[in-house]
């Protein structure tokens, strides 16, 4: 939560040698670009791609991220963890990749605004994935299967 309810902060910048962290285009990652640490909360885009070599949306992600409209996640991904997209008030669209196999709870808690998900697999795909708490507003989403990025 280090970065929790800064509305103002548009950019995170990690300086090359540190051994932890990195960021690319402005956004906190793991060194090794896995896991998706945060999306600056001020950051002022209608829509968003996660990086390709992603594998997991960390919790709190994009928490209070409230300019965002849309977020794509890329193939890979595996786990949405809890809280990702918490408080994304205006997020209307969500593309999920078949390689998600958990939803943790509360990802899309107070997304009062999310009316479709657009999933990269089928339907019977979707009913395997393993979803947490708390997260109605994705379920009672209009969801498009088989959807594809192409």
């Amino acid at each position: 939560g280090a970065f929790d309810d800064c509305t103002s902060l548009h950019n995170i910048a990690v300086n090359p040698d540190n051994p932890v962290y990195t960021s690319r285009n402005g956004c906190l990652l793991s060194k090794d670009e896995a896991l998706f640490i945060r999306y600056p909360e001020g950051k002022q885009r209608w829509s968003f791609t996660i990086f390709d070599g992603i594998t997991t949306v960390g919790e709190m992600a994009f928490y209070g991220c409230k300019a965002l409209n849309s977020v794509t996640i890329p193939d890979g991904v595996t786990r949405i963890e809890e809280f990702a997209f918490y408080y994304c008030w205006y997020m209307q669209s969500i593309t999920i990749p078949a390689s998600v196999v958990s939803i943790g709870d509360n990802a899309f808690d107070r997304c009062g605004n999310l009316w479709e998900a657009f999933y990269c697999g089928p339907e019977e795909d979707w009913k395997g994935i393993a979803v947490g708490d708390e997260n109605e507003n994705l379920l009672e989403a209009y969801i498009y299967f088989n959807y594809h990025t192409d």
